[in-house]
């Protein structure tokens, strides 16, 4: 399996010298972005629109969520005396969502 044939083939090349906290900012933008170090540069360099598609500690964030979501569920498995129906549940955690996505 090779590369796709395309018209205008990329072959040059622009090479710059950096601080490794400049690589490192470059880097970090250019994942922020979930484009390639490449990508961000070309584009940096080109004066075009860049946009973060996610920011990671919000990531982060509503992964302990989900993580405490799984842990409050098992908990009300293993107690049996709390008495709640798994229906109920669910319908407590949508809602949860709900309120989460009114957040956004």
């Amino acid at each position: 399996m090779g590369f796709r044939k395309v018209t205008n083939p990329r072959t040059a090349r622009i090479e710059i010298r950096l601080t490794p906290e400049e690589e490192e900012r470059i880097m970090h933008n250019a994942h922020m972005c979930c484009i390639t170090v490449s990508d961000y540069m070309r584009k940096c360099a080109l004066e075009k629109n860049i946009e973060a598609r996610f920011d990671h500690y919000v990531i982060g964030e509503l992964s302990a969520i989900a993580k405490n979501l799984g842990e409050l569920r098992n908990a009300v498995r293993d107690r049996p005396d709390l008495e709640c129906e798994e229906e109920i549940f669910r319908q407590a955690c949508a809602e949860i969502i709900r309120a989460m996505e009114r957040l956004i």
